[in-house]
């Protein structure tokens, strides 16, 4: 391995501590029943992006406010995560995304972008562990978005600053 890639290596070993070392710390402000007609609401979180994982369709971010989520474990209740905690959302192909009000693909987001995500708490299941003879079907929540709106950093204002007045 190169030197850059040892430390870009390092530094993503830091970084997915870092996320791991909060994200194990953090614990729900409050829990609310999850019933059917709780799933059709549409919630909205926002702060910068993380991390876009173009292969799973994904982005994180930590939240600037608290938002609702999926719990530690289970799909009985949602979870009222506290603001600096991570937010993290799958991202359907077909949503709206807007990116300083222009419509790019999914490969527009990128790292450091401010962004609003509305979404949904999606009830599904998956596969358990066979406890016997019968394959037990697990039930489990994750966030869908189903917009996003974003923009780039603000470009500094030293620039105008810098020009010298103009004699009248």
């Amino acid at each position: 391995m190169t030197r850059s890639g040892t430390v870009k290596f390092f530094r993503l070993m830091c970084l997915a501590a870092l996320i791991t070392t909060q994200v194990r710390a953090t614990q729900p402000l409050a829990f609310k029943p999850a019933s059917g007609g709780d799933f059709a609401t549409i919630l909205t979180v926002s702060g910068s992006i993380q991390q876009v994982t173009k292969q799973s369709a994904m982005i994180a971010l930590f939240a600037n406010k608290p938002f609702w989520g999926p719990p530690h474990y289970g799909a009985s209740h949602f979870a009222l995560w506290p603001a600096d905690t991570l937010f993290i959302a799958r991202v359907p192909a077909n949503i709206p995304i807007t990116l300083d009000g222009k419509k790019p693909a999914f490969d527009g987001l990128a790292v450091g972008q401010q962004v609003q995500v509305q979404y949904n708490l999606v009830l599904s299941t998956q596969s358990g562990s066979k406890y016997g003879p019968m394959d037990s079907m697990l039930p489990y929540m994750f966030c869908g978005a189903t917009r996003i709106d974003a923009r780039t950093a603000s470009p500094s204002r030293n620039k105008s600053e810098n020009h010298a007045s103009r004699k009248r």
